[in-house]
């Protein structure tokens, strides 16, 4: 096997569709089922593949409180008169953006992300800025080239049409921002036609010969009109596809494309946001009177020539344009209490601003346009849920409990009160100094048999706190029953978990109150907690939230730790902590009776080699499957059978 090559299929964010088959944020990596989930996904055992190769990632640093406002809410005056959005709240940013690249390096490939908009029939559309955002920029400024093409963005990128590209530089260090592309002389799009608006960001990887670091463009997940898509060559993505289709239909790109006639002012001929010296030069260029079938802008009075009068009323407005009238919205302050601020007035004030022009009586108790209210037994428009479940898989809406109170999980919690003894966790708010896998190298808080912890955590903008406690119960000479108990005044997930990355969930239990309990061989473990909810509850607002967790022991319990084995469990993972599933071998992980129980696999039944099931990875019998195989000249014997569409292959 080659020492310079990985055993794991690129493509490997297929294994499994919840969000830990990629590299997520520290606070959101183990968010099992939480933004990809529906009543038929299991919230429990997840893994990832851990490989220095680009594969579909977010934002390795995302530590913050990640539902953020950026500093610039519109594009420039001069942009245009008409906007088109796909999003439904354009002015926030959460954190969340997948694209192509490795968190642990960390860098980011080369990404395209895009949205199509249909342009009405008739008048062609003329496209003056694009209004995108940051969600982060790591170390050294990066460009950001912004593309418009016409054509079909499902079809093959190559049949695209290119109109037009300006690029932004983007500084180092940025989170949260919003920037404008301009186009000063307009790019003419035809009406009638499919525009494609596309960000694009070239590869940081060292190995393409870039200086490493990551870019990320903005997202949120409040709902959008029309699909996100995005391309990536080094995650197999050649073409656009899009979010939904990759498994993360909660990406939502904010893209607003700014068109029609420039907003400006009186006498700002050169569309700069002021009347100066470079209006009054241009004025005087075209003195006189007004040429035929030409651009006549100096002739500001409309009567068929530049002259004394323009000039008049040019230097009426010197100075910079009147900024535009600012708009106001509905802020959401704490539930059931909204007023109608400014963007910024509610940034100031730590609310929810839900767009401008929207009113607080559109809003259903405070929360997201089309939460809980109506849908108590289902999913919200927004895409979260009302149910019975959605505590299981940890994607409840943020109003539920106010919506439909007659749901168990909506009874009052528990108040914190922290017992005389107690071990403080000593994680700081926004700190990251147990999270466990999600970390690199792993951290955790070690505790013992009896321990008693009071510990806090948090959630905000589809991320949450995770807390990773080491259990070591190498010191007892026979199995151990343990049990995991958990007191909050807000739900909490209680999991105990084989101690090990990726991790698999033995046992778990989820409540103001849960407990858990669990028989293993003496040995290392985990136990972790982290709240149910994804939002609404910021260091600097409603959290961080209290907690009290306690761990127990009994040995001499006669309790019969599980058996490492793939009876019952062939596609998944054994409870004793090995796998049964079709890319086990190439990870070095399967249980030993794997082919006893799964004879289905591909590699039980092609010791020779075969690429059935493992396509773009690792076969059966060490060799490959993928498009390097041909110049390692280690593919298996059928590889072009099993996987035609390689490019070695007739």
């Amino acid at each position: 096997m080659h020492h310079t090559r990985s055993t794991t299929p690129m493509n490997h964010w297929q294994r499994c569709g919840l969000v830990l088959t990629i590299v997520l944020p520290a606070a959101a990596a183990i968010a099992w089922g939480s933004i990809n989930s529906s009543p038929g996904n299991s919230p429990g055992v997840q893994r990832q593949s851990i490989v220095n190769q680009p594969r579909l990632t977010s934002d390795p640093t995302e530590r913050q409180s990640p539902e953020t406002q950026g500093q610039t809410i519109g594009a420039a005056p001069h942009c245009g008169d008409e906007v088109f959005s796909q999003v439904i709240i354009n002015d926030v940013i959460s954190a969340g953006t997948i694209q192509c690249g490795d968190a642990s390096a960390p860098y980011t490939s080369a990404n395209g992300v895009a949205r199509s908009f249909e342009i009405p029939d008739g008048e062609a559309l003329t496209v003056q800025c694009v209004r995108f955002g940051i969600e982060s920029n790591s170390d050294i400024p990066w460009d950001v080239d912004v593309n418009i093409y016409t054509g079909d963005i499902e079809g093959p990128f190559d049949q695209l049409e290119l109109l037009a590209s300006s690029q932004v530089t983007v500084p180092a260090n940025v989170t949260n921002e919003f920037y404008s592309a301009a186009f000063p002389d307009g790019v003419e799009v035809p009406g009638g036609s499919s525009m494609v608006v596309e960000l694009f960001v070239a590869s940081r990887n060292p190995a393409d010969g870039g200086p490493g670091g990551f870019t990320y463009l903005a997202s949120n997940s409040f709902g959008e009109t029309a699909p996100s898509y995005l391309r990536a060559p080094a995650c197999g993505l050649n073409d656009f596809e899009t979010y939904e289709q990759i498994g993360f239909p909660g990406v939502h790109l904010i893209i607003d494309v700014y068109g029609g006639t420039p907003q400006t002012c009186v006498g700002d001929l050169n569309l700069d946001g002021a009347v100066n010296v470079f209006d009054l030069l241009d004025l005087l260029g075209q003195w006189g009177p007004c040429p035929p079938d030409q651009d006549c802008s100096a002739d500001m009075n409309g009567d068929g020539a530049v002259n004394v009068m323009d000039l008049l009323i040019l230097l009426d407005a010197w100075g910079p344009c009147p900024e535009p009238p600012v708009a106001t919205g509905a802020c959401c302050l704490e539930p059931e209490h909204c007023q109608e601020l400014t963007a910024t007035e509610c940034a100031d004030a730590d609310g929810f601003y839900g767009g401008d022009g929207v009113p607080c009586d559109a809003w259903q108790a405070c929360g997201l346009p089309g939460e809980c209210a109506g849908n108590c037994f289902g999913q919200a428009p927004s895409g979260c849920y009302c149910d019975d479940a959605c505590t299981d898989f940890g994607d409840c809406c943020a109003n539920i409990c106010h919506d439909c109170p007659h749901h168990e999980y909506c009874s009052e919690c528990w108040e914190h009160e922290c017992p005389p003894g107690a071990i403080p966790e000593g994680e700081p708010c926004g700190a990251d100094t147990n999270e466990g896998c999600n970390l690199v190298p792993h951290q955790y808080t070690p505790v013992s048999c009896g321990d008693t912890i009071c510990g806090t955590v948090w959630a905000q903008g589809g991320a949450r706190d995770t807390d990773w406690f080491e259990l070591d119960l190498t010191g007892f000479d026979e199995s151990v029953l343990i049990t995991w108990s958990v007191k909050s005044s807000i739900p909490l997930n209680a999991f105990i978990i084989h101690h090990q990355c990726p991790p698999i969930v033995v046992s778990s239990d989820v409540g103001c109150q849960a407990s858990t309990s669990y028989c293993f061989e003496p040995g290392i473990y985990t136990v972790f907690v982290a709240p149910v909810a994804l939002n609404h509850y910021a260091c600097d607002g409603a959290g961080p939230v209290p907690y009290v967790a306690t761990i127990e022991c009994q040995s001499g319990t006669g309790c019969i730790p599980p058996v490492a084995t793939c009876a019952g469990h062939c596609g998944g993972s054994s409870p004793g902590g090995c796998w049964c599933d079709a890319t086990c071998y190439s990870l070095g992980d399967c249980c030993e009776d794997v082919c006893d129980h799964c004879a289905g696999l591909h590699f039980c039944h092609d010791s020779g080699g075969s690429c059935a099931g493992a396509c773009g990875g690792q076969g059966s019998a060490s060799c490959f499957c993928d498009e390097d195989c041909a110049f390692f000249d280690d593919c298996c014997e059928d590889v072009c059978v099993q996987c035609q569409n390689l490019s070695h292959c007739p």
